[in-house]
This record gives structure tokens, C-alpha cells and sequence, in this order.
């Protein structure tokens, strides 16, 4: 194994911690041949009216479209091996931002068509099933569309005028949930030895080691915070390189940077790494973590109404005749989050930050109709606002939320709130005073703009009685970023989670992270958190996450591919797949959340008691709701929901629990997955599994590779998973068997470590092998750690 010694550039002198031209760290900017990639500096820089000039890479292009603030990247040639940075001066400042490579595949989708007054468009995962956007193009008889994808799996149909159809030219298909079909399109990735593989191997006061894996030309880009660290190139034949880096001095009051890591050969781009610094050293200890690492954060999501009631004197009650009790409110409140704060319930279940629904005033009135059974509901929610900075009664006082987070704070927990920019209830006084401020309720054509999440999902409204706000329109944007900016400045909350992401324009995005950075972050040296909420694929949820927008959203399509796997005993290559496409959009250390539900889906563990399927239309898993008093009856069905804990919990990305998932509480559809929380009288499977929640937990948060290291597969077959985390001398497996049988995992035991079991009992080994029993709808968690 060659050794390199890398030399740092400079030395890094700040004057506070967070920079003032570029708040926290910039995301990398991602390029594929046949793609233009446009990019706003403002998104990364707080004045990108300092920019000087660029330091644009070989093989790429740049174009500076002054009218627009746009900067245009067109990456020329595949071929060429070529930097991992894009320099940017700002008054003789150099900042560096990462350059991604991504590999897509040229796909042709033809077939023949004799009838010329046929329209014909695809409808995919890919278009948010919109087919309007993708027409196919006809010569003659010959209709054809061609598509630039990354290596995954895409469903789709063809529309022929308004008629939808499979493709006739390709057999694969699979369930669309619904009762019906899709085609199926299958990108393969590139040979995976051609994509780079970095890892870290060992580390001291003053410097560290890396190694890389890959055949073929290589380039490793490492940068400390926002500024180049080194770049290497290498002609690698498939063998290991090593590379050792000397920390450089760092001048600066904050204690908390970061190196960062990223490789890509001629191909497209590899893993990267994250490595903390304290105090100018490699942080290998978790004991120095805190609450604002968010790497190492634990969210836990409760709806307020339904949580705990600790003042009773602001209930409120509803005529049942109207609103069914299931839809009534409950009675929790902040106060009730406080005392279970206070009582250490969140610290005993290891958990560092908490997100409120929304606490806004609502309607006091019943609003909406279900039928079969007839019943309308309440606001208990919080997602119907008729005011945007007044908190409503039912839940507390602005005394009650001051004092939640500061005792939150205390206890060194984070407080994200909920907060709806999309819509007001029709009660709000804005409707009447700025009836101008929104979208039409009806098209075009006369007919309801109602529920088309997909078609017009920057104008639809979520019912009748939810204007959708017209966001586009600078000065309701600005408006509506106030409105959550008086969140930040008038309570000490440490970010928000956004409703309705995707039905949002990105200009009111940029609007609120820009004021964000310049009048919270930067006057109060802190970094806000943001999570949105977007269903759709992949690139959708992508495209609203960097530096001028959103750190993170919920990774909907992993938990999508998790369900069925889990829950159902579906294949884990399926979840394997998923698991590759987020690390290819959204990176290997990102801040992505990860459920096993939330309020709006069916139960896991009613899933995975089989009281609910998959395949069932959304509305009848309401219904169901209401009809069926809905418990656990099959005991395997909490090991299916701790494996998935387990899952979530050691993979990168912020792991999410949703109220009552820590005791296995069941649940159809919405309102019935959202009932009182229950604390007492808990029966021996609900007990052990919050238990056993509360430990997994703990171990993650005890050990720095499973929030910081590395990641690589060890195994996939139909019935077992097992991958490795890294960093540096500590090492974990965690290996899944979903099926109802015992599976053996064998692997070569790594050279020079002693192994520890921490979940699981049973393992054989010899001087080279290690074999690891694992039980059915079960999981096994192996630690090693260098031998002394």
C-alpha cells in the first residue's frame, strides 16, 4: 500500500464561527455530461454581489448570466479526469465548493403509432406523474423520447390522449399500490470498481490517514470547511492507496470544523467522508458531541394535542354529533411536553431533539367532511392557521413555549417547530384583506384545483376551506418568511421542519434561508435546521436541498422501500437499491430524516401485524380507521419494527421516531395513527421494546462510526443485509434477517480487532473467520475495536 504525506495549503484564520459570506458548510454542486447545471451564488454567499472571479476546473465550462444571477456549468467531456472544486474569489477571498460527478445513461423509450392525431406523453416517478411535461416527439409514424438518467429503477405509463397505458414494449412491471401496474425502467449502475471507495483508517493529534480503493484515474479532493485542504490525482490498478493529511493551524475562536472528503474517477463521483474537528484535532471521542452536531441527533416528532395533558384548563371539546371523538382534540399541550421533558422520559429514551406540530391558532369550528363514517374534525392538528404568530390557547401560553424550551435546553435537546407556509384556513383575516394573495381555487376549465399534488402542485389546494398562498409573488413570500422569522427571533427554537415542501416555489426557500443566515444565524452565531417535507422522487427532493435552502427532507422513497421489506419480508435488494440512490442524491453524510412512519401513513408495526397492506387504497386505510379497533395480535410484529428502528438508527442520516413508535403503538390511517400517547400500563412486548428502542439509541449515539463513518456493504441476499460502519479504529456490522428462520452470516473477521456483541448472542469464529447467528425477524450488531 503506497503512503502519501499531504501537506495542508495554508493556514485557516476566521473571525467567528460561523463565516459571514458563507454560513455553515456548502453543499457540492453535482454535474453530468449531457446536463447544464445552473446555480445561484446567492444561494451559497450572504453578499454574492463580492464575487470577483471564478477558478473553473478542466472540461468544464462556466457561463455568468448577469440578468439572472444565474451561474451555467456544463461539464464537456466524460473522459476527462478533472478537479473536485469550483474556486470562487470574494474581495480576495478564496472559497472552494465541492463538484460532484454523476453518472447518467442516455435511455430511448420508442414505439410506432400509425393514428398522427394521437397525443402521446409519459407519466413517471421521474415528471411527478405529470404527463403534460413530457410529450413524445413524432416522426412519421415513430414516437420517441429520450432521457438522461442515474443508475435506479423508474416506474412509468404511457399516456395516449388521456388514456393511460403500460408500455406495450416492456414486460417488467410492478405494483403501483393501488390495485394496478407500472412499467418498470432499470438504469444498472457503472462496474463497481470503478466507482472510488474512501475510508478512514487511523488518526493522531496532528494528522490522519485515509485510504482509497478504485481502478482507474482518481481524484480526492479534501477541503476544510469552505476551502480547499489538498487534491490528488492517481492512476489506481484496483489496489489500496494511502493518504495521510497534516491538520493545519487553525485560527479561529469556534472549536467545531470539519474536513470533508470527496472522490470520483473518470466515472462519477464515490463516497465521501465527514471528520469533525475539536479544538483543531480529529473529535474521536462522542463525549465532546452537543446538540448543535447534528450528525449525532436524535428527532422525536409528537403531534402537541395528542402527547400529554398537563393543563386540563385548556381543553376544549367539541359537539360529538359533529366530530367523532377520534377527531376531537385530546388535551396535550406544552405544558404536557414540558413535565415529560422535565421527568427525563426524552433523556431515559436517549433522545436530543424534539419537533413540534404546529402550535399556531387554529379554527375553533368543525371543518371537512369523511363519509362512511360522517363525521367533519377539529383543528387539533395545528395544520389549518388562522394566525401565523399568535399561539393558540388550546395548546398554551407564549409563557408555556419559553418555558418548554428552556427546559428542552437544559437537558440538551433541540426544538424544531412545525411551521405551514403553504396555505391559511379560510378564517384567517388574510383572505378577506388580500384576496389577491391566492391562488384560484378552481382551473381553467371551470373544474376544483383540489388535491393535484402532482399536475399544479404550486397552485392546488389541499380543500376547499385551505387557500393556497400565491408564494410566487415576492411580496406574500416576504410576507410569510417574516411571519416564520418571528419564530426565531422571539423564541429561542433551533429550527423548523416545513409543511407541504414541494407545493412551495423555491424563491420563498431562498427568501427564508437568505434572511435566516443574515438576521439569526450571523448575529446569533447559530445554525438554524431546516427539514421539509416532499413526496416525489429522488431529484424532486433533492432540488430543494442546498446551501440557500433546506439542510435536509425525509427520505419518503427509502421508507417506502423499507416498509415492504420489513414489514412484509419483501427482497432486500429492493431496500438496497433505495438506500445507493439516497446516498447518490443526497450524499453519505447527510442530514436526510429517516422513519419507520409519521402522521400521515398507517402504523409500521399495523403493517407489519398485517392489519394493513400495502397494496390497500390510501382512503380505505382512513376508513379502516374508524371501523376497526385495530391492535397488535402477531408478537413478531414488534422484532419487525425494532429491526427497522435498528435500521434507521444505524445508517447515516438523522434517524426519526414518531410518537408511540418506541412501544409499538398500532394505528390505521390518520386520525387513528394519531392517538394519546400511553405512557402507563404498558404490556411486556410495549415495554421491552421501548427498552430496546431506548438501547439502540444509546449505541448510536455512543459510537462516532455510526454517526460519522463510512459505509459499506457486506452482503445482500433476498433474506439478509449486512453492511459495515467506519471510522477510524472502531468498527460495526449490522447484519438483518427478515425471514422466520435462523440465518448465518460468515465474513473474513478484520485483521488486527477484537470483536464485541452488542445485539445478538451467538457467534463462532477461527483465526480468520467469524460466523454470526442471526434470529428471525431479528438483527445482530457486532463491535470492533483495535487490539492493544
Amino acid at each position: 500500500m503506497p503512503l502519501v504525506l499531504i501537506m495542508p495549503l495554508y493556514t485557516v484564520t476566521e473571525a467567528q464561527h460561523i463565516d459571514k459570506d458563507l454560513v455553515g458548510l456548502a453543499t457540492p454542486l453535482t454535474l453530468s455530461v449531457g446536463d447544464t447545471l445552473e446555480f445561484l451564488p446567492g444561494d451559497y454567499f450572504t453578499f454574492p454581489e463580492k464575487i470577483d472571479s471564478f477558478s473553473i476546473p478542466n472540461g468544464v465550462s462556466l457561463h455568468n448570466k448577469s440578468k439572472t444571477g444565474t451561474v451555467q456549468l456544463v461539464l464537456k467531456n466524460s473522459d476527462l479526469i478533472r478537479s473536485g472544486s469550483l474556486g470562487i474569489y470574494l474581495a480576495y477571498k478564496r472559497y472552494d465548493l465541492p463538484l460532484k460527478y454523476r453518472y447518467k445513461k442516455r435511455i430511448r423509450l420508442a414505439f410506432k403509432d400509425t393514428f398522427k392525431n394521437n397525443q402521446w406523453y409519459l407519466a413517471s416517478d421521474l415528471n411527478g406523474w405529470n404527463p403534460g411535461v413530457s410529450p413524445f416527439k413524432r416522426y412519421g409514424d415513430s414516437l420517441s423520447i429520450e432521457l438522461n438518467l442515474s443508475p435506479g429503477e423508474y416506474a412509468y405509463q404511457f399516456v395516449k390522449n388521456k388514456e393511460w397505458q403500460l408500455d406495450p414494449n416492456n414486460k417488467l412491471k410492478k405494483s403501483n399500490g393501488q390495485g394496478g401496474y407500472n412499467s418498470v425502467l432499470v438504469v444498472p449502475e457503472p462496474e463497481r470498481e470503478k466507482i472510488p471507495y474512501l475510508y478512514t483508517l487511523r488518526n493522531n493529534d496532528t494528522a490522519f490517514t485515509i485510504a482509497a480503493v478504485c481502478k482507474g484515474n482518481v481524484v480526492v479532493t479534501a477541503f476544510l470547511e469552505n476551502s480547499i485542504l489538498a487534491e490528488i490525482k492517481i492512476v489506481s490498478h484496483g489496489d489500496t492507496a494511502l493518504y495521510t493529511y497534516k491538520i493545519p493551524k487553525i485560527n479561529t475562536p469556534g472549536k467545531r470544523k470539519h474536513i470533508r472528503i470527496f472522490s470520483h474517477s473518470e466515472y462519477t463521483s464515490g463516497n465521501d467522508l465527514l471528520i469533525p474537528l475539536e479544538n483543531g484535532k480529529v473529535l474521536d471521542n462522542y463525549r465532546n458531541l452537543e446538540r448543535s452536531d447534528l450528525e449525532s441527533n436524535i428527532l422525536y416528532f409528537m403531534m402537541v394535542d395528542r402527547f400529554n395533558n398537563a393543563d386540563p384548563t385548556n381543553d376544549y371539546k367539541m359537539d360529538e354529533k359533529l366530530v367523532k371523538s377520534k377527531a376531537q382534540f385530546k388535551g396535550g399541550d406544552l405544558s404536557g411536553i414540558t413535565e415529560k421533558i422535565s421527568s427525563g422520559y426524552f433523556d431515559r429514551l436517549g433522545i436530543n431533539s424534539i419537533w413540534l406540530s404546529p402550535i399556531s391558532r387554529n379554527p375553533r369550528g368543525a371543518w371537512g367532511q369523511f363519509k362512511d363514517p360522517d363525521t367533519k374534525f377539529s383543528s387539533y392538528h395545528g395544520y389549518w392557521p388562522i394566525g401565523l404568530t399568535k399561539i393558540d390557547a388550546r395548546f398554551g401560553t407564549d409563557n408555556d413555549l419559553k418555558v418548554l424550551i428552556s427546559e428542552a435546553h437544559k437537558h440538551k435537546i433541540n426544538v424544531l417547530l412545525d411551521y405551514v407556509a403553504h396555505h391559511v384556513h379560510i378564517e384567517h383575516p388574510l383572505v378577506k384583506q388580500q384576496p389577491e394573495w391566492f391562488t384560484s381555487l378552481y382551473l381553467p376549465d371551470g373544474t376544483l384545483n383540489t388535491e393535484k399534488w402532482d399536475e399544479y402542485r404550486l397552485t392546488t389546494w389541499f380543500d376547499t376551506f385551505l387557500p393556497t398562498l400565491n408564494l410566487g409573488d415576492k411580496k406574500v413570500a416576504e410576507y410569510m418568511v417574516d411571519s416564520a422569522l418571528y419564530w426565531l427571533k422571539n423564541y429561542a427554537i433551533d429550527g423548523f421542519r416545513h409543511d407541504a415542501t414541494k407545493h412551495i416555489p423555491l424563491n420563498f426557500w431562498r427568501t427564508l434561508s437568505h434572511k435566516i443566515k443574515k438576521e439569526v444565524s450571523i448575529p446569533q452565531d447559530k445554525l438554524i435546521y431546516q427539514i421539509g417535507e416532499t413526496y416525489g422522487n429522488n431529484e424532486l427532493i433533492e432540488s430543494y436541498i442546498n446551501s440557500g435552502m433546506l439542510n435536509a427532507q425525509f427520505d419518503f422513497n427509502l421508507y417506502d422501500a423499507l416498509l415492504p421489506v420489513f414489514a412484509q419480508n419483501r427482497s432486500f435488494i429492493q431496500l438496497e437499491q433505495a438506500l445507493r440512490s439516497s446516498f447518490e442524491h443526497y450524499g453519505h453524510h447527510h442530514l436526510m430524516g429517516n422513519i419507520c412512519g409519521n402522521q400521515d401513513k398507517p402504523r409500521f408495526i399495523s403493517y407489519a401485524d398485517g392489519q394493513i397492506n400495502e397494496k390497500m387504497p390510501w382512503i380505505e386505510t382512513k376508513r379502516l380507521g374508524w371501523k376497526k379497533n385495530i391492535e397488535v395480535s402477531d408478537t413478531n410484529a414488534y422484532k419487525k419494527l425494532a429491526s427497522a428502528e435498528a435500521f434507521n438508527l444505524t445508517i447515516p442520516g438523522i434517524p426519526v421516531i414518531y410518537y408511540g413508535d418506541e412501544i409499538g403503538m398500532p394505528g390505521a390511517n390518520d386520525p387513528d395513527n394519531r392517538r394519546m400517547m400511553k405512557f402507563e400500563n404498558l404490556n411486556e412486548r410495549e415495554s421491552g421494546l421501548r427498552e430496546l428502542t431506548a438501547k439502540l439509541i444509546n449505541f448510536r449515539r455512543t459510537n462516532m462510526s455510526l454517526m460519522y463513518g463510512d459505509f459499506q456493504f457486506l452482503s445482500i441476499t433476498d433474506d439478509l443485509m449486512a453492511y459495515s460502519r467506519k471510522y477510524f479504529d472502531e468498527i460495526i456490522w449490522i447484519i438483518f434477517n427478515k425471514t422466520d428462520r435462523f440465518i448465518d452470516f460468515e465474513y473474513k473477521r478484520p485483521a488486527g480487532y477484537k470483536e464485541i456483541i452488542q445485539f445478538g448472542e451467538r457467534y463462532t469464529y477461527n483465526t480468520f473467520d467469524i460466523k454470526i447467528r442471526v434470529e428471525p425477524y431479528s438483527f445482530s450488531i457486532m463491535k470492533w475495536t483495535k487490539k492493544k
